[in-house]
């Protein structure tokens, strides 16, 4: 191996490794959401996300000092919406959806920052997907 292609794995591992990026398919369990009231939108936007059960949880590749709660957004949020059954669905007057899944994702983004972040994962597949159910307004 060349000098210059040493030095550049080196520099492209620690890039990922201090970015919090993979590039490998990770599976989780869990619970996925879409909140359309008005302060979430304010917040998230209209992103769909997913909070792992506690089980699948660890598989996200955070350091093992950070003792946030693990959740995380689609980055391909129309596909996940279609994938996930919620494109389309009336909220009857609710403030969003929400409903199970074991999903697949890759391009999984840790959120480094402070404040309004959130990791990011792109769904590749998803499996065993309840019918979205509508989340009461407060």
């Amino acid at each position: 191996m060349h000098k210059h292609s040493s030095v550049f794995l080196t520099l492209t591992l620690f890039f990922w490794v201090s970015t919090g990026i993979t590039a490998e398919v990770i599976e989780f369990s869990g619970e996925y959401v879409l909140r359309t009231d008005e302060i979430s939108q304010d917040i998230l936007g209209n992103q769909v996300c997913f909070l792992p059960t506690p089980e699948t949880a660890d598989r996200a590749p955070r350091n093992k000092n950070d003792k946030r709660l693990v959740w995380f957004c689609f980055s391909n949020n129309e596909s996940a919406m279609n994938v996930l059954s919620i494109s389309g669905v009336s909220q009857g007057g609710g403030c969003g959806f929400r409903g199970t899944a074991e999903v697949r994702v890759s391009k999984y983004v840790v959120y480094r920052g402070e404040g309004d972040g959130n990791d990011r994962a792109e769904l590749v597949s998803a499996k065993a997907i309840s019918i979205p159910s509508v989340i009461p307004c407060e």
